[in-house]
């Protein structure tokens, strides 16, 4: 059963050859903006450009309270891989920046979720897009303002704005003052 029973579960995929893809990076742990900034080089070696990214914003934890501060920032670019092997190139990049199997929602050198391919609806053991808690998390839907501000949401049919709007997460998603340019 494994893989082929988990396929229907992909919607908006089938004979599609180019995908925009929506990521959303976190750090929290030793240099927050030389990891983006790492993960960002890494995302562009191997998928190329153009990619266009939000400003950086520093955030609470959310989840696990007693942890260091969060920087944070919304990534849009383009591929021809199917989302699952997407996935498993968006792991090994930050398996390559030292990430190691952390508790859920804690300390970590990066962090990269898939938000959006696209609009597909993908439910399966593996992958889930869009990403489960993105409507829950204003660290998530801010820089993704800065970028997509009228995608819609294709399970709410919301825009991001409209999400980000009635979003309760008390949680303060401030802008961050850089010491290099992690926009570019």
């Amino acid at each position: 059963m494994g893989k082929s029973s988990e396929i229907p579960k992909i919607r908006a995929v089938s004979g599609k050859r180019n995908f925009q893809y929506v990521l959303h990076i976190g750090s929290n742990v030793g240099d927050r903006e030389e990891y983006l900034k790492a993960a960002r080089d890494m995302l562009l070696n191997k998928f190329g450009g153009p990619l266009k990214f939000s400003s950086v914003y520093e955030t609470q934890p959310w989840g696990v309270e007693n942890q260091d501060l969060f920087l944070n920032q919304a990534i849009v670019g383009r591929t021809e891989l199917h989302p699952y092997k997407f996935l498993r190139c968006c792991k090994t990049i930050e398996y390559d920046l030292g990430r190691s199997k952390a508790k859920n929602w804690g300390p970590r050198e990066i962090d990269i979720d898939i938000i959006f391919f696209d609009s597909c609806i993908i439910s399966t053991s593996n992958l889930t897009i869009p990403h489960p808690y993105f409507k829950e998390r204003k660290f998530v839907l801010k820089p993704l303002i800065d970028l997509i501000p009228n995608f819609v949401d294709p399970i709410s049919e919301h825009t991001v704005y409209q999400i980000y709007e009635h979003c309760e997460d008390p949680l303060a998603v401030e802008l961050f003052n850089l010491t290099s340019d992690v926009r570019n």
